[in-house]
């Protein structure tokens, strides 16, 4: 398995480092891509369950991630839309989510239908 390099401050550091509030942009920046890593695990049938500041990290290139998938459970959607029939695996590890998904990454699935 290879997992990206998270070398740079979490969101929880970054937010603890501030003297001051973020700015309206710097949240949009950092709030548009965790919703998008939302949404894309959601289609997948994946509910993270963890999300906090600890668990959003950066790359090198400030790129976010969402980290910590260990309290992850699968969902199945119902007709009108809504998460159904959530279940939790004796130990939801990283792995387990990587085999479901092939290890493709979300950078990388842009045009990829998942029926």
């Amino acid at each position: 398995m290879i997992i990206d390099l998270c070398d740079s401050l979490d969101l929880f550091d970054r937010i603890s480092n501030r003297a001051k509030v973020f700015s309206e942009l710097e949240a949009a920046t950092i709030f548009s891509p965790m919703m998008h890593s939302i949404n894309y695990y959601h289609r997948l049938g994946i509910a993270h369950r963890d999300i906090k500041p600890d668990n959003i990290l950066f790359d090198s290139r400030g790129k976010l991630k969402l980290a910590d998938f260990g309290s992850a459970e699968w969902f199945a959607m119902s007709d009108a839309g809504t998460m159904t029939g959530m279940w939790r695996q004796r130990f939801c590890s990283i792995e387990s989510i990587t085999r479901r998904l092939m290890c493709r990454v979300p950078e990388r699935l842009e045009n990829v239908c998942f029926c």
